[in-house]
């Protein structure tokens, strides 16, 4: 038998439908703060950025136009996202990152 081979109980198999199978390592505190923080800027410019664009279509009256108004019809939907899915998904997204 060649050592090149990998023997069988050197390999480690990692199946995703089994907890437990595959070895994560946590990040350190450094890099979970940064990830952290760029999760959260993303949350909050999505918020107030798409709040700014439905408040500015629909308090000034030359934007009223049926252009506009489907700006602010995806702009209302993407704060929705920003505000109940975005602030939730930030730690599942955090967990994927680790490999």
């Amino acid at each position: 038998m060649s050592s090149a081979s990998p023997s069988v109980a050197a390999v480690q198999l990692c199946y995703e439908h089994l907890n437990g199978s595959c070895v994560k390592t946590p990040y350190s505190p450094g890099p979970r703060l940064i990830l952290y923080t760029v999760f959260i800027f993303g949350a909050v410019l999505a918020v107030f950025g798409n709040l700014l664009v439905m408040i500015s279509i629909l308090h000034f009256k030359q934007l009223h136009s049926p252009t506009n108004f489907l700006i602010a019809s995806l702009a209302c939907a993407d704060f929705l996202v920003g505000v109940t899915v975005m602030p939730f998904s930030t730690e599942q997204m955090q967990l994927d990152w680790r490999i």
